[in-house]
């Protein structure tokens, strides 16, 4: 049992390593190559993979779509190329299934929308393929198959071109079908539920395996900590993955939970539920609970302002156009066009002018985004959580979160002028923060 269990807790190990990989890019400033490769380094930034992606596409499930000369094949956390970029397009792994359209060999039997390559799914274990756009003997339906976002599922959808309508269903990887394509639409709901929706505007849940809930609901939400939004017959009440009512629909109105509450209007007066039902406090002043962060809640007023409450429900700052979190138990706070930083609950002013908008992460790292008055250059400060800056660019960022690893990437636009404006070549410069305020970098300058 000792080594099975250790065996097991190895070979997790590696699979949640194996995600860990942040994409790098060595460049030199006085010579942007806007087709240099990139390679992948762990969290301690030590190189695991030179080199050797076209993209910077990140792993998921332990995999990376390797982008080579406008092809797409699939590289391990190893670097060794698991499926050749030779095809149009590889999805990223959905349980050791990908889908593939082929930029080389035409395959009979297949219909698309788009009236181009087919589309078709390879299970990397095995190297089995399924072939799921079966073309109907009706020639003006159109069929194509997705993956569903649910491992062992696919979305199935036909198109009447004659009544411009849409229909769904499920097949398996078998080509088996396992839900009729009668739906008016299905999305995902949770890691291993999918949303259904039928032609009659009935909603339900569906697993690999059967029916959680049947279509019998006016609306159904997804998932949120485990619990879905309900209406039957006016009113509102939760259900939670087993398909249970277990706080009964009888509210006016309601709205989904936010990391463990929800707000919930019952003879025309809003309260504060927890996953129990159990009401923390009501006011008449709300209007909707924004989001819960270890008992802080931030609530959207009547008047459209943004308050931090506790528990009890006392309301502990001043109204704000908004308040974001950037580590659970301090704050950033939008009022007007100042920004301000709720630390240890003292409220200090962000010397910055003319601030457009705000934007927090986890790992305790802020953003303040300031324009111009002049023009729309935006100037990108950043700040950690003692709300000291870190980094400051006065050029358009864009930011891409990596809370597993405590980092916050960010990559802006740098233009090397050539002869003639339209043959500018624009490059994107990415760099890496750490919740300490570190910043690494493969620019050498």
């Amino acid at each position: 049992m000792y080594l099975k269990n250790l065996f097991l807790f190895l070979f997790l190990s590696q699979n949640i390593l194996a995600q860990q990989l942040v994409p790098y890019q060595v460049q030199d400033f006085k010579k942007w190559d806007i087709h240099a490769p990139w390679g992948y380094k762990d969290k301690n930034f030590n190189i695991v993979i030179q080199p050797i992606n076209e993209a910077p596409n990140l792993f998921k499930n332990g995999y990376c779509v390797l982008d080579k000369n406008g092809k797409n094949g699939l590289i391990d956390s190893k670097g060794n190329v698991v499926i050749q970029p030779i095809f149009e397009s590889c999805s990223d792994v959905e349980g050791d299934v990908v889908e593939l359209k082929d930029s080389v060999l035409p395959f009979k039997g297949f219909y698309n929308i788009e009236g181009d390559k087919p589309n078709y799914f390879l299970n990397i274990k095995t190297n089995k393929k399924a072939f799921l756009n079966e073309k109907p003997n009706n020639s003006k339906i159109y069929v194509k198959s997705v993956q569903s976002g649910v491992a062992g599922l696919f979305l199935v959808s036909y198109y009447d071109n004659a009544s411009n309508s849409s229909s769904y269903g499920l097949k398996n990887f078998k080509n088996e079908d396992m839900l009729p394509s009668i739906y008016k639409y299905i999305d995902k709901a949770d890691e291993d539920i999918l949303r259904v929706k039928t032609k009659d505007g009935l909603y339900g849940f569906i697993d690999v395996k059967k029916w959680i809930v049947q279509p019998t609901y006016d609306y159904l939400e997804r998932f949120e900590d485990g619990i879905a939004l309900a209406k039957k017959n006016n009113k509102w009440g939760y259900i939670n993955t087993l398909g249970k009512e277990f706080i009964p629909l009888k509210y006016e109105k309601a709205h989904s939970f936010k990391n463990g509450y929800a707000d919930v209007t019952y003879n025309a007066e809003l309260f504060i539920i927890d996953k129990a039902g159990k009401t923390l406090f009501k006011s008449a002043n709300i209007k909707y609970l924004e989001n819960v962060f270890n008992e802080i809640f931030i609530i959207k007023n009547k008047n459209d302002s943004s308050y931090i409450v506790d528990k009890n429900g006392i309301t502990q700052s001043i109204g704000a156009n908004k308040i974001v979190s950037f580590d659970g138990e301090n704050f950033v706070f939008l009022i007007g066009k100042s920004a301000y930083a709720w630390y240890k609950k003292t409220l200090t002013h962000i010397s910055l002018k003319n601030v457009d908008e705000i934007y927090a992460y986890k790992m305790g790292l802020y953003i303040i985004d300031c324009k111009g008055e002049k023009d729309e250059k935006i100037n990108i400060s950043i700040f950690n959580n003692q709300n000291h800056i870190i980094a400051d660019q006065e050029i358009f960022l864009k930011y891409r979160n990596h809370e597993d690893f405590g980092l916050l990437e960010a990559y802006w636009e740098v233009i090397k002028p050539t002869q003639g404006w339209e043959n500018d070549i624009i490059h994107n410069v990415y760099t890496y923060i750490s919740t300490s305020g570190k910043t690494y970098s493969d620019i050498t300058k």
